[in-house]
């Protein structure tokens, strides 16, 4: 949640308290297949994915140097605005080295 309001995403738009929650990142990641939501994960685990088109990494770099880490979404849902915020939130935190 803490990330969501950092990254200016008001909780009548995103709000992290409803919907799924996972404690199996390949369960997550199939609800983000599914256009359920958004994962964060490593490479290896979503390379598949996002070579078939079924996931998007919204934008071309890690987020954490060397360690291969991917924000991904549905394809349609990457440009939406929650999911664009949340994103450049975790890239600026992430080149702050945070």
């Amino acid at each position: 949640a803490r990330w969501l309001t950092a990254a200016g995403v008001p909780a009548s738009v995103l709000d992290p308290d409803q919907g799924q929650t996972f404690d199996l990142t390949t369960m997550a990641l199939d609800a983000a297949e599914a256009g359920m939501g958004i994962a964060i994960t490593r490479e290896a685990q979503v390379r598949d994915a996002l070579e078939s088109g079924r996931l998007a990494a919204p934008f071309q770099r890690d987020l954490l140097r060397g360690e291969g880490c991917y924000f991904v979404s549905r394809q349609m849902r990457r440009d939406e605005a929650p999911v664009k915020a949340f994103r450049d939130w975790l890239l600026s935190e992430a080149a702050a080295g945070r």
